[in-house]
């Protein structure tokens, strides 16, 4: 198994994800022998790309993505990208809004932080796009 992720934002003091998530997985009986860790990743893009060694190190070919659902298209789509045959399985329950309207860019009370997370989302899958990623994966 292999995780990645940073600290939200590099929060001084904040644990990196790669590390609660591969704490839950000791959790969840996974030998930490068998858990990986790809810690230098600072985009969705880098991750990828770092991950990509390892997997192939590993002798992957085939991957199962967990992620948030909200930004899965973009890491399976990186993964996909860098020749890997994916399969995405989102975690958590929030996701991007089909379609995406004009709404989807309106706060609301309680919602801002998902208003800004649909925004950044939105925004990083068009750079992917014009970077030349297929993000049809999902």
């Amino acid at each position: 198994m292999l995780v990645c992720g940073r600290a939200k934002g590099d929060t001084p003091g904040a644990n990196p994800v790669w590390d609660v998530m591969a704490r839950d997985l000791e959790a969840w009986g996974v030998d930490e022998r068998r858990i990986r860790i790809e810690p230098n990743g600072r985009s969705t893009y880098e991750q990828a790309l770092h991950a990509a060694d390892i997997l192939r190190a590993m002798g992957a070919q085939r991957v199962a993505v967990v992620t948030e659902g909200f930004h899965m298209r973009r890491a399976a789509g990186c993964l996909a990208r860098l020749g890997f045959e994916v399969f995405p399985a989102p975690a958590g329950t929030r996701r991007l809004p089909d379609p995406i309207t004009w709404k989807s860019f309106v706060p609301a009370a309680g919602v801002f932080t998902d208003s800004e997370e649909a925004i950044r989302e939105t925004a990083a899958v068009l750079v992917y796009k014009l970077r030349g990623a297929n993000l049809s994966v999902c």
